[in-house]
This record gives structure tokens, C-alpha cells and sequence, in this order.
């Protein structure tokens, strides 16, 4: 019997990550399956780096890479995304951006590039670039960049890298980002929005409060069966003028987020008096969970949906802003 809960797809990027999560759903049900893992993952840990398994490719230094959906592909653009494909993504996120600016609504598009497109030095040897311009991600971006008139996607991937020096931002064991990750986006987003609001003041990476702890491995470690074999580094990170923001539920700010358990994949209500916007809305997938407590400071009222990209919801809250954060691999 599975203590893991049934997965339920919800929105367009539930129906993405269901088959992951049925994953681990039904390996949990079995009582072998772990410690097996466990031993299968020891054998892989001493043979060293660029084993391939599971879904996970063991890179540098303890670090993790998931291989399925097509991230690795992602970098190495093995598997270009093709014209189609790419007018798709186009038509889709032009179709957003019309839909807000019809409204007065500003829209603001952050694809989130995968681990490995940021963090290159860190993979096993022979995995590089097999293409000039970079990784796909970096190519559809470009795509939108220049076939969209209005529409221009926040590019992470050189803050994400340059933020390196201060603090790395993703999981080693995990696909997510970390909150150090999830700040440097906030502050591109930021960036890209006092482009309307001149007023909006930038945090500097350097001042913010940073707390690190161990914990256990995160997604990338369990399908290896090493979760309680190797540490994570969790880090907790505030910002010096805190400004109140708060659930509306009542319920904590910030949870473990490498606790799929805690995962919500309903609407969260966050309410700041501080914020400079009257609301927003954001859709988010699984990446949109650690920006919570910045984003949050911003507005009034913020709406984050685990979702697709809602017309409905937008015109019954009228929001000032929609935000859409979209992990590269759902792409």
C-alpha cells in the first residue's frame, strides 16, 4: 500500500508532471522497491559520474541531473523543437499577452531553464553543447523574442548563472530551484515591471539573510534510492524589510518544498498592505511555489493558481498584473 497520495492532474501543468508523480505514487507501493533502490543507487554513488539511470544522470561534485522529459535534450539540443512545435508555444503565450493587453493587464512570461542549461560546469565529461546558440531553452526564447511583436519572455539564465557566486540556485539532488533561485528571478521580474512602475525598489543579492541546513535528498536523489543518503543543502533566505506578507488561509508562508507531501496544487491567497499593485495573478507550475514569499511583496492581493494560463480567472479578479511562470520542460 502506497503512503504516497494518488496523484491528480490539475490544469495543463498537472497533466505534465502526472506521470512523474504516478511514478512515484506506485513505486512507493511496493515494500522492496526502496531498498533495492537504496542498493542499486550505493552502486551507482561509487562508480563515479556520467552513470545514467532511472531518469537520472549523476554529474560533479554530488550533483543530480534528471533526464527525463527531455531536459538533457534541452541542453545538448539533441532533439530541436520542431517549427510547429515552436509556432505552438508562440501562438499560445501571444494569445496570453493579447488577452491582457485587450484588458489593460500587464503579462509578464518567465520560462525557467532547467538545471543542467545553467549549470554546465557541473555535468559528467562529454556532455556539452552539440549546437551554436546555446541550449533549446535558450533557442525558444529567442524564437519568441523575434517572432512575437509584444511578447518578451524575462531571460533567467544569465542571472541565474551570475548568481552563482553568491549562492547556487537550484537543488543538487532536486529539479527544482532553491529560494536563492527564486529570488534572482524576482528580481528580474522586478526588473522587467518598474519598466511601468518607476517606484519599485530592487533587493540586492548580497544583503539578503541567508540560513542553510542539511536535509535529505530531494526528487532526483529518491529515484536513485538515496534520499537519506545524501544531504541537501536547504536554504532559507529573507529580505531586510519583510513588509507583512501573509496567507490569507492563515497558513505558514514558506513550507519545505522538497516535501511533495506539502505540495498544494489548489489557489493560494497571499495579501501584502505594503504592495505597490492593488493584485496579480500568478499561474504557476511546480517552480512557482518557492517565489511565493517574494513575489507576494509587491501586491495587495496576489493570486497564485497551479495552472495553466486562466481566462476566466483573469477577468473575474481583474488583475493589474498576470504573471506565468513555466518550467522549460513543460515546454
Amino acid at each position: 500500500k502506497s503512503d504516497v497520495p494518488f496523484p491528480v492532474p490539475n490544469g495543463m501543468a498537472g497533466i505534465f508532471e502526472f506521470p512523474s508523480e504516478f511514478e512515484h505514487y506506485f513505486g512507493n507501493g511496493f515494500e522492496t522497491r526502496k531498498p533495492l533502490a537504496r542498493m542499486h543507487g550505493r552502486i551507482l554513488q561509487a562508480v563515479g559520474t556520467g552513470i545514467r539511470t532511472g531518469g537520472v544522470l549523476r554529474g560533479k561534485d554530488g550533483w543530480m541531473f534528471l533526464t527525463e522529459a527531455g531536459v538533457l535534450q534541452d541542453y545538448r539540443r539533441e532533439d530541436p523543437l520542431p517549427r510547429e512545435k515552436l509556432e505552438r508555444l508562440r501562438r499560445r503565450f501571444e494569445t496570453n499577452q493579447s488577452f491582457c493587453n485587450e484588458r489593460g493587464v500587464e503579462y509578464a512570461l518567465m520560462i525557467v531553464p532547467a538545471k543542467e542549461t545553467v549549470l554546465t560546469d557541473m555535468l559528467p565529461g562529454g556532455i556539452e553543447e552539440r549546437r551554436a546558440g546555446g541550449s533549446r531553452t535558450a533557442y525558444v526564447q529567442r524564437f519568441l523574442q523575434t517572432k512575437c511583436v509584444d511578447l518578451s519572455p524575462i531571460d533567467l539564465v544569465g542571472p541565474l548563472r551570475d548568481a552563482r557566486s553568491w549562492n547556487e540556485p537550484y537543488f543538487k539532488t532536486d529539479t527544482h530551484w532553491n529560494e536563492a533561485g527564486a529570488l534572482v528571478a524576482y528580481r528580474e521580474l522586478l526588473l522587467r515591471l518598474r519598466e511601468s512602475n518607476a517606484e519599485l525598489s530592487i533587493p540586492e543579492l548580497v544583503s539578503a539573510a541567508v540560513l542553510s541546513k542539511a536535509i535529505k535528498g530531494g526528487n532526483e536523489a529518491q529515484i536513485l534510492g538515496l534520499a537519506d543518503e545524501v544531504d541537501e543543502r536547504y536554504l532559507t533566505i529573507s529580505l531586510s524589510d519583510a513588509r507583512g506578507v501573509h496567507r490569507v488561509d492563515g497558513k505558514p508562508l514558506t513550507f519545505d518544498q522538497l516535501n511533495r507531501a506539502q505540495f498544494s496544487k489548489g489557489n493560494l491567497h497571499t495579501q501584502c498592505d505594503a504592495g505597490e499593485w492593488k493584485s496579480a495573478i500568478v499561474f504557476h507550475d511546480s517552480f512557482g511555489l518557492a517565489p511565493i514569499k517574494f513575489i507576494g511583496r509587491n501586491f495587495r492581493d496576489t493570486y497564485f493558481m497551479w495552472s495553466d494560463f486562466a481566462t476566466t480567472a483573469v477577468d473575474r479578479i481583474r488583475p493589474e498584473v498576470v504573471i506565468q511562470i513555466v518550467w522549460a520542460g513543460h515546454l
